[in-house]
């Protein structure tokens, strides 16, 4: 992906019509765009190989051992996509020539990640063995999204609004995976279970 943004041409020279000032803006934006690409696609390599390490742990009946770093590379990598696909928008308002190509390279990328993160899912939400279920730490899990959930605010920007929004879609999609994961064992007894329950439907319905 890296390679496939750089190799379109983004420079002052792809349009004589455009002022200085567009041109310096896109070629800003196209670079903010490459590093983001750069970063998703570094983010996803990296989920795929670990995702192949407990795939092979799960054919052997073994403890997994990447689910937490594959979900933050999964996480991150759908937080660059948001901007990625937020800026493109912009890219096309200032009516850059490669702005349908570099479209579908990131939809590429999310397509990609779209995949691996179907994996995660099919792998990781299929464990009933309780000897396999890592213990989770849920008390700092929930208190950072409580804290995320009690904070929205929008605005001032429509951009700041679709990018508020986004994230918000992001909190209540990892609300109800945080659903099939929340149980005695990983939250290590039944009282810590029933207080973290409680806890996590307060933020549902917030």
């Amino acid at each position: 992906m890296s390679k496939m943004l750089k190799s379109k041409d983004t420079s002052t020279k792809s349009s004589s019509k455009m002022s200085k000032t567009q041109a310096s803006s896109t070629a800003l934006l196209v670079d903010k765009m490459q590093k983001n690409a750069d970063q998703v696609a570094k983010d996803i390599l990296r989920a795929e190989d670990l995702l192949k390490v407990d795939q092979e742990n799960d054919r052997n009946k073994r403890q997994f051992q990447h689910q937490k770093e594959i979900k933050d590379k999964l996480g991150n990598a759908e937080g660059l996509l948001m901007d990625l696909f937020l800026d493109i928008d912009k890219l096309k308002k200032l009516k850059n020539p490669q702005a349908t190509d570099i479209e579908s390279d990131i939809r590429d990328l999310h397509h990609r990640w779209s995949d691996d993160t179907a994996i995660y899912v099919k792998l990781y939400e299929q464990i009933n063995d309780v000897s396999r279920m890592p213990r989770i730490d849920w008390e700092p899990v929930f208190s950072q999204k409580q804290k995320a959930v009690s904070t929205e605010e929008y605005g001032p920007t429509m951009a700041d609004l679709e990018k508020q929004i986004a994230a918000q879609n992001i909190l209540h999609r990892e609300l109800a995976a945080y659903n099939s994961q929340l149980c005695i064992s990983s939250a290590g007894s039944k009282e810590k279970y029933d207080t973290f329950k409680k806890q996590y439907n307060n933020m549902v319905v917030s």
